[in-house]
């Protein structure tokens, strides 16, 4: 059996660029849940939309994005489909003052 769940928290560096796609969500169960607090750029994000069309997977929790903040045309606000299975949370950890300001901003843009 596969796993369940997948949790991308890698850097980024060019070893790593897209390590997340097809094949490995492939070795996952049916149903999966993929979680990325990495890096964006480590996902096969065409990939990641294929499978949540195809139900291969449950849902998708996105802390990161190749492009940020996604464009208000990204397929995971346009595609009916899946958006519903996309949880995007702000990749924003740090407790300076201007953070603090700026994170309900932030979340706006990125809904």
């Amino acid at each position: 059996k596969g796993s369940q769940f997948l949790v991308s928290c890698l850097p980024f560096t060019k070893e790593t660029k897209n390590i997340v796609n097809k094949k490995l969500f492939d070795l996952m169960e049916d149903d999966s849940v993929f979680v990325n607090i990495g890096r964006g750029k480590n996902v096969d994000e065409e990939d990641l939309h294929q499978c949540l069309l195809t139900n291969k997977l449950l849902g998708a929790c996105m802390d990161v994005s190749c492009v940020e903040p996604l464009p208000k045309d990204h397929w995971i606000y346009t595609d009916e489909e899946v958006r519903d299975k996309v949880l995007l949370t702000c990749h924003k950890v740090d407790n300076m003052d201007y953070t603090l300001q700026q994170r309900g901003v932030w979340v706006k843009q990125n809904l």
